[in-house]
């Protein structure tokens, strides 16, 4: 699969074999590809730039991209439609992930030597859409994970001064 000559940066496959690619430009596109035959079944605007991240529900029956917008942002995979954004100030969304229950999201951002840049980690409810928690980092978070079965533990990783990850810290919710 050649998504027409656009960066790739993130991939996922939801639960009908479908892949989602998130793709760089402006604006960003979202492009779902059949996986058996390759044939582009999708090709949408996800974001006003680049979507750099993907994470999917455990049941499948969302996505939630990250965009260099600034923006998270939900999908229902049927209808490959929004139903709701997550707006993240100033930062680029490096990272997103969604916990165990599909009842959390999470989501990094930051970009090293940009000066106006926010580095934060945050937490919204999948199902309520309230913003719980939006918490400094020391430096650009660049990948989010929750505990595979405790839907109130994760980790992230952050980058300060190069571009290599210096560092792994635990939250609990």
């Amino acid at each position: 699969i050649q998504p027409g000559g656009c960066e790739v940066y993130s991939v996922v496959f939801d639960s009908t074999e479908r892949l989602w690619i998130a793709t760089g430009g402006t604006p960003g596109k979202i492009l779902i590809y059949d996986t058996n035959s390759g044939v582009l079944l999708k090709d949408f605007v996800g974001h006003s730039h680049a979507v750099s991240c993907f994470a999917r529900t455990r049941d499948n029956t969302c996505i939630v991209t990250g965009g260099s917008d600034a923006l998270v942002a939900l999908w229902d995979t049927s209808s490959n439609q929004c139903k709701s954004t997550f707006p993240n100030s100033l930062s680029p969304v490096t990272s997103v992930t969604v916990n165990s229950d599909c009842s959390l999201i999470a989501w990094g951002s930051g970009a090293i030597g940009a000066k106006d840049a926010e580095s934060v980690l945050s937490i919204a409810g999948l199902g309520t859409n309230m913003h719980y928690l939006s918490m400094a980092t020391a430096g650009p978070v660049s990948k989010t994970k929750w505990h595979p079965t405790n839907s109130n533990v994760m980790a992230y990783c952050m980058q300060q001064g190069t571009n290599v990850d210096t560092s792994v810290q635990i939250v609990s919710w």
